[in-house]
C-alpha cells in the first residue's frame, strides 16, 4: 500500500540520522584522546550539532512551505554526506566542527520535513511511537557499532566513511521515489508564522520539547563519563548501561500509541514525567546505576505521545512549523545543558545531573497547564 510505504521509508531515514546524533556519547572520549580536550572542552562537539540544527530548525517551517517537503529533505541528504566525509577525512579538530555543523544543519532539517510528512499520513499509519522508537533503535546499536568498530582498530574516520556511503544510498533511493509528494504551503506567510508561533498553545508546546531535551539530550551524552565517575564502571559496561537505557527507552515506545489511547496522552506523560523525576534523584545520590536503565524507560513514551498530542492539536499548514519550533527547542536546551552539565561536572558529575531533576518538574507543570488551556478552549 502507498501509505505503508511511505511510512517505512519515513522510518527508516529517521533511524539513519538517528545513527549519527546518538553516536556523539560514545565518541566523545575517542575525540578528547585524539584532540588532547578536556570534559568541558569536548561539549564543543555536541554543540557543533546542535547549534546548527536550532539554525536550521529557526527557518525550515518557512522553506518546507515554499518550497516543499520532499525538497527540504533532498537538501539535507546533501549537506548530511558532506559533513560526514568532511569528519572521515579530517585532518584537524577544525575541520571535525565543521563536519559536524553540516550534519546539524541536515539533522535539524531533516527531522523537521519527516516528522511532518508523518503527521499528515492517515491515522492508522501516524503510529508516532513507531516511528521514534527508531531513534532509540539508533541509540541502542550506535554505542555497539562504535564499541566493536573501535576494538577492531578500524578507527572513527572509516566508520563515518561508511555512514556517508549509507546517507548515497537512501538520497538515491527518496529522489527516485513518487510516493513522498513535494506539498507546499505558500499561503502560509511569515507574518502568519511570527504570529502562530506566539499563541500560549505553540509556546506551552514548545517548551516542553525544550525542556525533554535538557533531560533526554543532556542525561544521555554524559551517561558514560557520570557512569565511569559516580559508580567506578568500565568505559564498556558504562556503554552497556547506555545501550540498555535505549534498548527501553525503545521498548517502551512501541506501546506508546496504545498507551496514549488507554490512559490520554497527557496522563501518559506526565506520569512517565513524575517515574524520570525520581530515576534521575536516585542516579544523582549513587544508589544504583540500573536508575539510568529506568529514566530510559521513563522518557521513552513521553516525546512521541507528546507530540502526536499536539500535531492533532494544529491545522495542517502551522505542522511544520511546530515541529520547526520543537526541534528547534530541542537545540536551545541542548546548547544551554551540555556545556552547563560539563562545567558542573568538572566539580562532580553527579551534580551535574540536578538541573535535570528541575526540568522534569518543570514539564510536569506545564503538561498541567497546556491540559486546562485546551480544556479552556
Amino acid at each position: 500500500m502507498p501509505h505503508r510505504k511511505i511510512q517505512l521509508k519515513l522510518i527508516a531515514s529517521h533511524l539513519l540520522f538517528a545513527l549519527i546524533v546518538t553516536s556523539m556519547p560514545s565518541l566523545l572520549a575517542v575525540f578528547r584522546l585524539e584532540f588532547g580536550l578536556g570534559v568541558f572542552q569536548s561539549s564543543v562537539l555536541p554543540m557543533a550539532i546542535t547549534v546548527p540544527v536550532m539554525i536550521a530548525n529557526l527557518f525550515v517551517g518557512f522553506l518546507i512551505a515554499h518550497i516543499g517537503q520532499k525538497a527540504v529533505l533532498l537538501s539535507s541528504l546533501v549537506l548530511e554526506i558532506t559533513g560526514l566525509i568532511l569528519v572521515s577525512l579530517a585532518p584537524g579538530f577544525a575541520m571535525v566542527l565543521i563536519g559536524f555543523s553540516l550534519v546539524g544543519l541536515a539533522t535539524g532539517a531533516a527531522f523537521t520535513a519527516l516528522t511532518t510528512v508523518y503527521s499528515e499520513l492517515p491515522e492508522k499509519y501516524q503510529d508516532f511511537g513507531l516511528y521514534h522508537a527508531f531513534f532509540g533503535v539508533a541509540g541502542i546499536l550506535s554505542p555497539i557499532i562504535i564499541s566493536f568498530w573501535l576494538e577492531a582498530g578500524l578507527g572513527y574516520r572509516s566508520l563515518f566513511g561508511v555512514y556517508a556511503g549509507l546517507f548515497v544510498l537512501l538520497m538515491a533511493a527518496l529522489s527516485t521515489s513518487r510516493s513522498i509528494s513535494n506539498q507546499k504551503f505558500r499561503e502560509f506567510a511569515i507574518t502568519d508564522m511570527v504570529k502562530v508561533a506566539g499563541s500560549p498553545l505553540m509556546l506551552l508546546g514548545v517548551s516542553v520539547f525544550a525542556l525533554y531535551a535538557a533531560v533526554e539530550i543532556g542525561g544521555s551524552t554524559w551517561s558514560v563519563s557520570a557512569g565511569i565517575s559516580i559508580f567506578s564502571l568500565s568505559s564498556r559496561t558504562a556503554n552497556l548501561l547506555l545501550s540498555a537505557f535505549w534498548l527501553v527507552f525503545t521498548l517502551m515506545r512501541f506501546g506508546t500509541d496504545a498507551a496514549a489511547r488507554r490512559v490520554g496522552a497527557l496522563n501518559l506523560v506526565r506520569g512517565c514525567l513524575l517515574l524520570a523525576v525520581v530515576s534521575l534523584i536516585v542516579w544523582i545520590v549513587g544508589l544504583t546505576p540500573y536508575a539510568f536503565v529506568l529514566l530510559g524507560a521513563a522518557l521513552g513514551p513521553v516525546f512521541p505521545a507528546f507530540q502526536k498530542h499536539m500535531n492533532g492539536l494544529l491545522p495542517r499548514q502551522q505542522r511544520g512549523l511546530f515541529n520547526g519550533l520543537s526541534y528547534l527547542a530541542t537545540g536551545v536546551a541542548s546548547t544551554v545543558f551540555i556545556p552547563l552539565m560539563g562545567g558542573i561536572g568538572e566539580q562532580s558529575l553527579a551534580y551535574a545531573y540536578i538541573p535535570l531533576v528541575v526540568c522534569g518538574v518543570a514539564m510536569v507543570l506545564v503538561v498541567t497547564a497546556i491540559r486546562r488551556h485546551t480544556a479552556s478552549s
